[in-house]
């Protein structure tokens, strides 16, 4: 019974160290990608989080950060072919991270950001398609956390980039950015390794609907 209880002792031990290790190393990451600008190289951000999720498979969120620099990149990326690529391998790490953690709002979020960032391919013909697996996304995030500003944010970005004769435009963006500002300022973080993005693009988006 003693060797019993040494042995679970041991095992609780590794178990914590372990989840010290991954946390420490989210964490030096993650300051790292906060610092984000043009000198910051996202697919290296990118990888690291991979390497890091290769070492910790049960946490998913190696998977979502990995997935967050994915996008990141996409988004400013100007060759298709190159973004195409990046989007469908975020698309992956988000599906395996739900996978593991199907009731968490911000991988929906993301994913639903994800499905944004597809839609600059071909605005034409992929814009309808692509905004309503956003909204399906966003709906499922919306169904699990009601205050998440990164969803009232995408939710206004949904909306401002659909062309007003289909219910999209400014004026109606508008209440979401508000909504995601205020959302902003009153959430904090339950630990570090919660998102925290999307504050500042909100603000840019908020000051576009109301020149």
């Amino acid at each position: 019974m003693k060797k019993l209880s040494l042995l679970l002792f041991a095992v609780l031990i590794g178990l914590i160290g372990a989840a010290q290790d991954f946390e420490k190393q989210m964490l030096k990451q993650n300051q790292k990608l906060k610092q984000k600008n043009e000198a910051v190289d996202l697919l290296k951000h990118a990888a690291v989080y991979e390497e890091i999720g290769t070492q910790f498979p049960e946490r998913f969120e190696a998977k979502y950060y990995e997935a967050l620099s994915l996008v990141f990149y996409a988004f400013d990326e100007k060759r298709v072919d190159v973004k195409e690529k990046q989007l469908q391998k975020a698309s992956k790490v988000i599906k395996s991270a739900l996978s593991q953690n199907s009731e968490n709002a911000e991988l929906y979020i993301l994913q639903a950001m994800c499905f944004q960032a597809m839609i600059q391919s071909d605005p034409v013909k992929r814009g309808y398609e692509y905004s309503q697996k956003a909204e399906k996304s966003l709906a499922k995030a919306f169904a699990l956390d009601t205050k998440n500003p990164r969803y009232f944010f995408l939710k206004g970005q949904n909306v401002f980039y659909t062309p007003e004769q289909y219910g999209g435009g400014k004026a109606k963006a508008k209440p979401f950015f508000e909504k995601a500002e205020k959302l902003y300022k009153k959430t904090k973080m339950a630990n570090d390794l919660d998102p925290s993005w999307g504050k500042e693009t909100n603000l840019k988006q908020l000051k576009a609907c109301k020149s």
